[in-house]
């Protein structure tokens, strides 16, 4: 008997597409055959992209101006790098390098510490523009989202700060190159580090954060903006704080700054022909913006401060940064915290999540299943991620990306969640009296615009 009848596709097992094309000669309708002749010349678009991002050599070129790889650090100078233009070429991420001389004053008994943020304080901000501003955020938080496994491990050793562990990382020349850390001991004193910031940040074969950077675009830009003072008592905008003593000062600030482009121009050891890489299948693209800062805080077991996401997106990962004011070595200590809660409104009782102050549950247990989450590390105190999507479900970094595309993100545009808020309690605040309590919220989201195929 003849099971395939008229009209009816042959039985196929070469994969998707080859599924695919036998439903598309089985259609009656030209349109239909279209459409599905559409979606497999998407489907063969997509594929090229992730072979792109997995076969095309990765290659580093640096940004010069005027010639020079370096720009001077100034306190609250803004520096503008134009990262260089390779034929064929897909920026996924940028080193940045810094050097940096000062000399801490003796005073009477001075002694200095350094502060949460740490040798990472010594710029407030750091920006990728194309267009538009893509990513935007404070260098502190790539610390974190190392720790969380939420970008590649190679970063690790080169994000700054302490705290870093696995691996063998013994070649003595190698590790102060990537981080010779702040110095607290008085007198002229240096120090010099790397940061990785990769744009393509979900998983190293996601293809929505790569931006174009050949002859002809726009251009990426790279601004970076220095703290305006290395001393001081604030965890976020200061690196070093007067621990004990009198006299304190930091003189003689100076430094350099480098920026090292990562891209790729198709150029594979596979073939002789260049890989393709196609824009115009990009389902929006991949932003990481800093949202505007809530204050004042209220304190007390009764009290709760909603902490709006003003940002519209398909947020991916969401985190608070904390900052109660009670001490310059951390943002928060957790200790201080006697609430959390995912909110699905402004109003605070409809929540997806809550522990703390009357739940029956402990703050302990939110932080306990970040660290089952955050491959066993916990983050900074005051550090919170309220969603993590890249992490809900895979257990390294290079299981994530296509497989889990889509997956678990925060819709809060007017079809899915617009008022989402962070409920956050604290107890007490403002002990150092000279440090504003704060939270400040991060976001990597996907814009649904996505960047102009070329």
């Amino acid at each position: 008997m003849n099971m395939n009848m008229t009209g009816a596709p042959p039985v196929q097992t070469g994969g998707q597409a080859s599924l695919w094309a036998a439903v598309a000669a089985g259609l009656s309708s030209s349109q239909s055959r279209d459409a599905v002749q559409a979606q497999l010349a998407r489907m063969g678009k997509l594929a090229d992209n992730r072979r792109y991002l997995i076969e095309a050599m990765k290659k580093l070129a640096p940004a010069l101006t005027s010639g020079s790889p370096t720009q001077p650090y100034v306190a609250s100078q803004a520096i503008t790098f134009n990262l260089p233009q390779p034929n064929n070429a897909f920026a996924s991420g940028i080193v940045i390098r810094t050097t940096l001389a000062y000399t801490l004053a003796v005073g009477t008994g001075a002694a200095y510490a350094k502060t949460a943020s740490g040798i990472l304080g010594v710029y407030d901000t750091i920006e990728i523009v194309y267009n538009r501003s893509q990513i935007k955020f404070r260098p502190l938080w790539l610390r974190q989202l190392a720790l969380m496994g939420a970008i590649e491990m190679p970063s690790i050793p080169s994000v700054g700060g302490s705290g870093f562990g696995g691996g063998q990382n013994d070649n003595t020349y190698l590790g102060p190159y990537l981080l010779t850390d702040l110095p607290t001991a008085t007198g002229a004193q240096t120090a010099q580090f790397n940061m990785w910031v990769p744009f393509n940040i979900f998983a190293a074969d996601e293809s929505r954060g790569l931006l174009p950077t050949m002859p002809g675009e726009l251009g990426i830009q790279v601004k970076l903006t220095p703290a305006a003072s290395l001393l001081g008592p604030d965890p976020v905008y200061n690196s070093l704080y007067a621990s004990s003593g009198t006299g304190h000062a930091v003189t003689a600030v100076s430094g350099t700054c480098k920026v090292v482009l990562l891209y790729r121009d198709g150029e594979s050891t596979t073939t002789q022909n260049l890989l393709p890489y196609h824009m115009d299948v990009l389902d929006g693209t991949i932003q990481i913006q800093q949202d505007a800062i809530y204050t004042p805080l209220v304190v007390g077991s009764a009290q709760k401060n909603l902490v709006p996401l003003s940002i519209v997106g398909k947020h991916h990962y969401v985190g608070a940064l904390l900052v109660d004011g009670n001490q310059s070595n951390a943002y928060a200590l957790a200790s201080n915290i006697n609430y959390l809660a995912s909110c699905k409104d402004g109003i605070g009782a409809n929540v997806f999540w809550a522990v703390g102050v009357g739940t029956n549950l402990d703050v302990q247990d939110f932080y306990w299943m970040e660290r089952f989450k955050h491959f066993n590390n916990d983050l900074d105190p005051g550090v919170l991620f309220f969603f993590e999507a890249e992490l809900q479900q895979s257990s390294d970094y290079s299981s994530r990306g296509s497989s889990f595309d889509g997956t678990m993100y925060l819709d809060n545009s007017t079809n899915g969640w617009p008022a989402w808020h962070a409920a956050i309690g604290i107890n007490t605040q403002n002990s150092l009296g000279t440090v504003t309590p704060r939270v400040e919220l991060l976001t990597a989201y996907v814009n649904p615009v996505s960047l102009p195929a070329i």
